[in-house]
């Protein structure tokens, strides 16, 4: 409804034109065929990096090897406490977590 130009494409169009992806049976697709961009992964990852300091959250670069809830609650209730275990052996406990990759 914007005038935007696009291509509908079905699974088997998805499959020729981008043959390094893999997509589910019935897959379709909306490709825009001008002025569209890209989004870069590193730097998203970097952007929200950036924004959790600055909201106050204690950055880990260290990776983890493993995730684990140990205390029950529901997201929305702040009950929940994590284990997260990273790849030097220590142990970190949060109330909440997020990983990325980049």
């Amino acid at each position: 409804s914007k005038n935007v130009a696009h291509e509908r494409l079905s699974h088997e169009q998805l499959r020729t034109r981008f043959p390094y992806l893999s997509f589910p049976p019935g897959s379709v697709g909306v490709y825009e065929t001008e002025g569209a961009g890209y989004l870069s992964a590193r730097k998203l990852v970097q952007a929200q990096t950036v924004l959790a300091e600055k909201g106050g959250c204690h950055v880990i670069s260290e990776e983890a090897t493993s995730v684990e809830k140990i205390q029950g609650g529901s997201q929305n209730s702040g009950s929940e406490l994590f284990e997260v275990t990273l790849k030097g052996g220590s142990k970190v406990l949060s109330k909440k977590s997020a990983g990325g990759r980049g």
